[in-house]
């Protein structure tokens, strides 16, 4: 079985101008995408590997449209 953590913690400019972040705050896995002018547009807490596949799908898809139901989604849409 293979990792599938791309980066510990750090971000990265997507494709179309968005930004995706990993960081740990407080002790837990975080994960934001940030559209291009830095408004948060997802926000997802969880452990490491649920964290770090999200951030994968969203590198991939260069959207976040399907996180998975077991960690805490936050939406910041307003």
């Amino acid at each position: 079985m293979s990792t599938i953590s791309t980066m510990r913690t750090g971000h990265q400019r997507l494709a179309d101008g968005s930004l995706l972040r990993v960081d740990i705050e407080l002790g837990r896995w975080v994960g934001r995408l940030y559209t291009a002018d830095m408004r948060v547009k997802t926000q997802i807490v969880g452990s490491d590997v649920e964290v770090h596949a999200w951030a994968e799908r969203a590198r991939r898809n260069n959207f976040a449209t399907n996180p998975q139901p077991r960690p805490t989604i936050v939406g910041l849409d307003a």
